[in-house]
């Protein structure tokens, strides 16, 4: 069973079946402990390049680097 670090800070992040299914599906997953997304670690060419109607970025973290949408904004459709 693999073990998965962090990018950022390199801690060991615990991974529950839907996450592990989700990492081995991918290509290139991006894994980042919650910690650092709660304390807003995360460097910006690893968010979601989408602008919202006032102009703002998403901010939603990715899960793929060949992906430029998260997945919420995949979900809801757009483009």
């Amino acid at each position: 069973m693999p073990l998965y670090y962090c990018e950022i800070c390199e801690n060991r992040v615990r991974a529950t079946k839907i996450m592990k299914d989700r990492y081995e599906s991918l290509e290139d997953p991006i894994i980042i402990c919650q910690s650092c997304r709660y304390n807003l670690r995360v460097p910006d060419e690893l968010k979601c390049t989408r602008t919202t109607k006032v102009g703002h970025r998403c901010g939603g973290i990715l899960f793929d680097r060949t992906i430029t949408k998260c997945a919420q904004c995949r979900r809801r459709g757009y483009e």
